[in-house]
């Protein structure tokens, strides 16, 4: 049912393919205000009695249905203004309802930017070895046998010169410095990761509704936007 929803009569009255009418009369339910039905005018003059439950939408100049016009057909029945009861009916003008009396609602929609975060790999890192070489010089001690000639005063006594010459040997030795390069460990590389928050800024686009008004016949009318 309809509710609050201001008609006015002579309104066009569209199915989804096409024009169906006019809008004569709102039946409504004194109790409640609600409109139960819409009488209409069709193009032959014929006036039907159609559900308001058959309403899509309504505005003071256009009501939309919901069905096709073959589908609105098969709702609607013959009106008999002889056998209805008056009493029952209303029309929605300003002529029969209180200045100020009647409100549309129209809601606007908006979409938001929502914000969510995914895990995804950023980059690798690889941490291996590589063999450098580097050349040291180091000091090192080393030692030697030098030979000392002393010559020292023995008691005479006798000597055969046949012998021939004596000679001395003596091996001489020294230390000679032999290098091998002996592999140890120096030090750890330990890797590992941590957290780090920094703030990105990112944008998007969205869409919001805005109100649209159009009048007809010099209306004047009163659009504030909200908080005006």
């Amino acid at each position: 049912m309809l509710q609050d929803i201001h008609i006015d009569p002579g309104a066009r009255v569209m199915a989804t393919d096409g024009e169906v009418g006019r809008v004569r009369h709102l039946v409504v339910d004194e109790p409640t205000h609600e409109i139960t039905d819409l009488v209409l005018d069709d193009s032959h003059g014929q006036a039907w009695l159609l559900p308001a439950s058959a309403v899509a939408s309504a505005g003071p100049t256009l009501v939309r249905l919901a069905g096709s016009q073959a589908q609105v057909r098969a709702q609607a029945r013959p009106f008999d203004s002889s056998t209805f009861d008056a009493a029952a009916s209303e029309l929605a003008s300003e002529d029969t309802l209180p200045l100020g009396s009647r409100s549309d609602r129209l809601q606007l929609r908006e979409e938001e930017l929502l914000i969510q975060r995914r895990r995804v790999q950023a980059g690798e890192v690889h941490v291996g070895t590589r063999v450098v070489k580097e050349r040291q010089e180091l000091d090192v001690p080393v030692t030697r046998e030098e030979v000392i000639v002393e010559h020292h005063p023995v008691e005479p006594k006798p000597a055969d010169w046949r012998a021939g010459p004596t000679d001395l040997q003596l091996a001489v030795y020294e230390e000679e410095v032999v290098l091998e390069a002996s592999p140890f460990v120096a030090e750890e590389v330990v890797i590992h990761k941590q957290a780090a928050t920094t703030t990105r800024r990112v944008s998007g686009t969205v869409r919001r509704e805005v109100a649209r008004m159009e009048t007809t016949d010099g209306l004047d009318t009163d659009h504030s936007a909200p908080g005006q």
